[in-house]
């Protein structure tokens, strides 16, 4: 049989292993939360934004093109055409540097989105050398043509790659979500059983009335016969209701208080793509 000594000792060392358990499985929770958090900042945003660039400076090619074609001096010409080779070479070094974000799945679009931009590209010169010459309804039909087909393409490339990126974000989130709620369950398992060892030890004379009632309310006390038809009361609403009418609800308040407070912190802090 256990001594007193050991009676006494006994819940405080499984509350400090119940402690000391929790804290670790909240430590592998954080890394897991900043990793999540960090995959989805560092490589999804970001290459979600390279796409846009891409797509924004294939469109600004096709414009600087049709601008060439209603130039009506030598002089603007020449300029426009030297503003698409710095367009062309700063697209070059994007779609280069976009590479890294690339994953296997997405290797042949990425592949095809290179391709149709070199068509593009080809399409650009055909079209600048027509309106160079004059030959303005040849221009026309290349930049309603081969021009806009294949940068149509190149956009449709650049939208399946976007769509599988926002996918990825979408599963790094639920996996955020899901270590979320893990720690939340951890938290929440972990605090009742420290609470439930607690009280093995801890008792409050009754002669501290509202202590005492309180202390009687927590889930290991509370599940007592003598707490469960304990007959001092609670004043509401000028009635008197006994323990058992209140407590149920009161669990339910603040569960429902708990579960709100916790969602709206998890929203406000939630890493979210734009």
């Amino acid at each position: 049989r256990l001594t007193l000594q050991q009676r006494l000792i006994l819940p405080i060392i499984l509350l400090g292993l119940v402690t000391l358990l929790s804290n670790i499985l909240a430590v592998f929770g954080v890394n897991n939360v900043n990793s999540s958090a960090g995959t989805i900042v560092d490589e999804y945003m970001v290459s979600e934004a390279r796409l846009e660039e891409i797509r924004h400076s294939i469109l600004n090619l096709h414009r600087l093109a049709l601008s060439h074609i209603v130039a009506v001096d030598h002089g603007t010409m020449i300029q426009l055409v030297q503003e698409i080779k710095e367009q062309e070479a700063e697209l070059d070094g994007k779609l280069a540097a976009y590479e890294e974000f690339v994953e296997e799945r997405d290797r042949e679009t990425y592949k095809a989105l290179l391709e149709d931009y070199g068509t593009f590209k080809h399409s650009l010169v055909q079209l600048a050398c027509a309106s160079a010459d004059s030959r303005t309804q040849e221009a026309y039909a290349l930049a309603n043509g081969d021009v806009s087909s294949s940068g149509g393409q190149a956009e449709g490339n650049i939208d399946a790659l976007y769509e599988s990126v926002s996918r990825q974000a979408a599963s790094a989130r639920g996996r955020l979500t899901a270590v979320y709620i893990t720690s939340l369950l951890i938290s929440g398992a972990s605090l009742v059983t420290g609470m439930v060892l607690l009280s093995m030890w801890v008792d409050i004379p009754e002669h501290l009335r509202v202590l005492s009632q309180i202390w009687s309310y927590m889930p290991s006390e509370f599940i007592a016969q003598w707490n469960l038809f304990n007959p001092r009361t609670v004043p509401l609403f000028g009635s008197f209701f006994l323990s058992w009418q209140v407590v149920p609800v009161l669990y339910l308040l603040l569960g429902l208080l708990f579960a709100l407070t916790g969602r709206a912190l998890f929203v406000r802090y939630q890493v979210r793509g734009r």
